[in-house]
């Protein structure tokens, strides 16, 4: 049962996060992917697994869980996307580094900036994020029609994107258009993870 145990989760998240803290990334990566093998939807160990990787000088290894991380707690949590920004600009991979860092200042709520800094990489390696990121930002400020003409934008890159259908879902609705767009939980409010 060792495998779907949630208190050894905890125990080596626990023993990853200490190793972060002590300075020893590398070991810090070995107790986080013990973690995510026995809970995989565990975004406050994806992120720091990210952030291990970062400091153990692997970041094209810290792309994936980031991504994941953010799957999960896609809004409201800035920590795994500034990971995210280090990671690609460390590979080499600066227009998804921005987009990253874009999405970060509007997970902080700085709408505003995240616009800006999107709309410069709209074009090019990171379109179809960067139309995503403005459907989210168009949301986030009210402006429907704005919104779904970005998701609209990301269906033309990306006809079978899930979030760019949502997103176009959610704004084209009547219904859903009056409302706020969902705040998701902070990390571990969607598989009880351990804080962070």
């Amino acid at each position: 049962m060792a495998h779907v145990d949630p208190m050894l989760n905890a125990a080596y998240y626990g023993l990853g996060s200490i190793a972060l803290e002590q300075a020893r990334p590398k070991d810090a990566v070995t107790h986080l992917l013990a973690a995510v093998a026995i809970r995989r939807a565990d975004a406050d160990a994806l992120n720091l697994l990210g952030t291990a990787y970062v400091q153990a000088g692997e970041p094209a290894k810290a792309i994936a869980p980031l991504q994941q991380a953010i799957a999960f707690v896609p809004l409201g949590w800035t920590e795994p996307y500034v990971t995210l920004a280090q990671a690609y600009a460390a590979s080499g991979a600066t227009a998804k580094a921005e987009w990253a860092g874009a999405m970060a200042d509007l997970a902080g709520g700085d709408a505003a900036a995240a616009k800006a800094r999107l709309l410069a990489i709209s074009e090019g390696d990171a379109a179809l994020d960067a139309a995503i990121g403005l459907g989210l930002v168009d949301e986030r400020l009210g402006d429907g029609p704005g919104a779904a003409e970005w998701y609209g934008k990301a269906l033309v890159i990306d006809p079978d994107n899930a979030a760019a259908r949502l997103g176009l879902g959610r704004v084209s609705d009547p219904d859903a258009s009056s409302a706020p767009l969902p705040q998701l939980p902070t990390p571990g409010g969607l598989d009880g993870g351990q804080g962070s």
